[in-house]
């Protein structure tokens, strides 16, 4: 089941509104949607902060009244890219605990129809443990490159005025390039899961030595590009080791994302260990460490 998210403006949500009319399912009026609809094979949410995500079989063809999401060439009717391609993506950077991994990987076009039977629902939708599994499956099969730049490194890199887009955006480059040195052929294709407007991206390249000026950045990529699925799935596969055995390092269950059960676990990590081991494996440039601080300082106030 494909769930594609897209931005909107004022005009584009009186049109929706307009052409759902009657699909419109009833909410209540202080939730966070503007409106929900269905129509055969999807379910439209559409939110106050101007998101719709399509939802369901038909998600590619009802979001194409919206959006030009993808080229009609090459591509079978599920809506997949069935050429020869190189695919990039990343894991972690949302996360104030654990790594950013990065991934990119060649698929050739023999391996479409395997992949089709072990990829089957939206990489976001699948569980850490269908992640393992399937990374399990592929690793070995297809050619790939794996990059893992640590909180310490990361934060030095903060700290030297990179931002996370500048960083990640090095690293996807890097990844493909590695790529592009293994196969040792030309491909045409090549996509990474858009996280900036491409000008941005390859300004921060200008500095690099080699780059890989056609990459392209898709919204979505990983709806239709395998490349740029298996690189999501195996960049989570590996931030997932990277996180148990940091968890296992410091005896400490520690939570991903940047909620406050985040805060709460380094606050712990710096009684036990001292900021310096934050450091190491938080990303303290994010909003979580401010909070860490005032619970520190609650906790010896209250002492």
């Amino acid at each position: 089941m494909d769930t594609i998210k897209i931005k909107i403006d004022e005009t584009t949500l009186e049109k929706m509104k307009k052409f759902y009319d009657s699909h419109m399912k009833p909410h209540e009026e202080d939730d966070e949607y503007v409106f929900i609809a269905n129509t055969v094979g999807c379910e439209i949410n559409c939110y106050k902060n101007m998101t719709v995500t399509f939802i369901g079989s038909n998600a590619i063809t009802e979001v194409a009244h919206w959006k030009k999401l993808r080229p009609k060439d090459n591509f079978d009717k599920a809506g997949h890219y069935i050429g020869s391609h190189i695919g990039v993506s990343e894991y972690g950077s949302k996360d104030y605990f654990g790594p950013i991994c990065v991934v990119s990987c060649y698929i050739d076009e023999s391996d479409i129809d395997w992949l089709k039977n072990i990829i089957e629902k939206p990489v976001q939708a699948l569980t850490d443990r269908e992640i393992v599994d399937i990374s399990k499956q592929i690793k070995d099969e297809i050619l790939y490159s794996l990059l893992v730049l640590d909180n310490l490194h990361y934060n030095s890199e903060i700290n030297k005025g990179a931002n996370q887009s500048n960083i990640k955006a090095r690293l996807h480059n890097d990844a493909v390039i590695n790529v592009m040195q293994k196969i040792q052929k030309p491909v045409e294709k090549k996509v990474a899961s858009q996280f900036i407007a491409s000008k941005t991206y390859f300004n921060y390249l200008k500095s690099e030595v080699v780059v890989a000026k056609d990459v392209e950045l898709i919204e979505n990529a990983e709806l239709y590009y395998y490349g740029v699925a298996c690189s999501y799935i195996l960049a989570k596969y590996a931030y997932l080791q990277y996180f148990t055995k940091i968890s296992k390092t410091l005896n400490i269950k520690l939570p991903s994302g940047t909620s406050n059960a985040v805060d709460v676990a380094g606050a712990k990590i710096v009684r036990q260990y001292g900021e310096k081991t934050l450091i190491k494996v938080a990303k303290v440039n994010l909003n979580n460490t401010k909070r860490i601080k005032e619970i520190l300082k609650k906790a010896r106030q209250e002492s």
